[in-house]
């Protein structure tokens, strides 16, 4: 499967944090672009799980992300993972589960 190019990703955090954001979850783009980071590191692109997320939560504390004052945590990185999985469909790159 092709990478995907920085320019879809930027857009990609974008679209998250504009979908987040209209369900009153503030979340910074840069945030969003830093998971989707991470979430690369850890293998291959993968839908959405609860395993995937709580797996991130680890490697963002073990990188020392944390959030201020509210908590970077395993449900707010699969609600994450979830509209990421909406965007790479929408844009036709639909990720594998």
């Amino acid at each position: 499967m092709e990478t995907e190019s920085q320019s879809l990703l930027d857009e990609c955090a974008e679209w998250v944090a504009a979908q987040l954001e209209e369900e009153n979850v503030f979340i910074d783009p840069g945030l969003v672009s830093l998971i989707m980071e991470t979430e690369r590191q850890t293998g291959p692109p993968r839908a959405a799980s609860s395993e995937f997320a709580a797996e991130l939560e680890q490697a963002l504390m073990d990188q020392g992300v944390h959030g201020v004052p509210d908590a970077i945590n395993a449900r707010l990185l699969f609600i994450v993972l979830q509209w990421e999985d909406e965007f790479m469909a929408l844009a036709g790159r639909p990720r594998p589960a």
